[in-house]
């Protein structure tokens, strides 16, 4: 994902799970044309959902003469059925509440409540909190760059960029992301093995150990 400001890319971080969560993807703004008449625009970002589109577009700030523009490009482009546009002004968003931290004492002892459910069988669950415990830890090394909900590509992409992880490690938990996104959007049919969960773990793992002193006590 291509970034023009810092703004832009931190309210990227607080909207993208919410589309993601309603099943949808971004694209890539330069290759989906946008129905907007004769209007030459490319928006920031793009969500796809099977046929359906949404055109997002960001701000820093409201004022009169951009909020008209941009209700006469909304007007344009949802005048096709299968789009929609949507504005957001960076000095709403990106104000929101940092995610807490999570100490490493917690990262330990959610990793025994994962060991003790993937013991009982219980793999989705264990899957689901190993995720979750993945993405605490990665927010502890990490605390400005994940202050806010990430997408699962992001975390995985900015600690492989870091060095956290290798690209063989980073690989593998894509693919691990697509089985979270499908669990958490409701296809239940998905099939979570140990192996799974103990890679995930490792990942845990390996991310604590690149933590700081000050950050392990």
């Amino acid at each position: 994902m291509r970034f023009h400001s810092e703004a832009e890319r931190q309210v990227f971080e607080v909207i993208a799970p919410r589309y993601e969560k309603d099943g949808y993807r971004f694209v890539d703004p330069r290759e989906v044309p946008v129905p907007s008449g004769d209007w030459s625009f490319f928006p920031d970002f793009i969500a796809q959902k099977g046929d359906q589109f949404v055109a997002i577009e960001v701000k820093l700030r409201r004022s009169a003469s951009v909020e008209r523009s941009l209700q006469r490009l909304k007007e344009i482009i949802e005048l096709n059925k299968n789009w929609r546009f949507e504005v957001y002004y960076a000095d709403g968003v990106i104000d929101q509440k940092s995610l807490p931290k999570a100490g490493v004492g917690e990262i330990k002892e959610a990793l025994i409540e994962v060991q003790s459910a993937a013991k009982s069988g219980f793999f989705r669950a264990a899957f689901l909190l190993s995720w979750g415990t993945f993405e605490a830890a990665a927010r502890e090394a990490h605390s400005r760059t994940f202050a806010r909900p990430q997408t699962p590509s992001r975390v995985i992409t900015v600690l492989a960029e870091n060095g956290s992880l290798t690209p063989d490690h980073a690989d593998r938990l894509r693919q691990l992301a697509e089985k979270r996104n499908l669990l958490v959007h409701g296809t239940l049919s998905v099939t979570v093995e140990d192996s799974d969960i103990a890679f995930l773990t490792e990942s845990i793992e390996q991310i604590v150990a690149s933590y700081p002193d000050q950050l392990r006590v």
